[in-house]
């Protein structure tokens, strides 16, 4: 995502906690790998700040620290996305699906 944004003038940057990602990065020089709690950008740094299936990997003791991390560096602006409808197994058996819980009559609910 942050190549096809550069490609088109949006000055983005990625931070993914997973270094596996980053084999598959094209913009590497704008991406950042680390799990840190403390995003090394200024306050306000980000007109807007998208998250895409991040928080329902992060414990329930993580989340509220990252998502004030994730205003510190925003304008105010933040957008999650996560997709968890018609996902199945995928959802159900990930281990690292943290705070994504089966609820009565086999829906999933965010918890936190």
């Amino acid at each position: 995502m942050v190549w096809a944004l550069r490609k088109i003038g949006i000055s983005a940057y990625g931070i993914d906690p997973s270094k596996t990602a980053q084999k598959y990065c094209r913009s590497p020089k704008y991406c950042l790998y680390t799990s840190t709690k403390k995003l090394p950008y200024k306050n306000s740094y980000f007109d807007l700040v998208y998250i895409h299936e991040v928080l329902e990997h992060l414990s329930p003791r993580d989340l509220p620290l990252l998502i004030n991390e994730l205003f510190r560096v925003s304008k105010g602006k933040i957008i999650h996305m996560i997709c968890v409808k018609d996902r199945g197994k995928m959802v159900n058996d990930e281990p690292t699906h943290q705070i994504i819980q089966k609820s009565h009559g086999g829906k999933r609910n965010l918890r936190a």
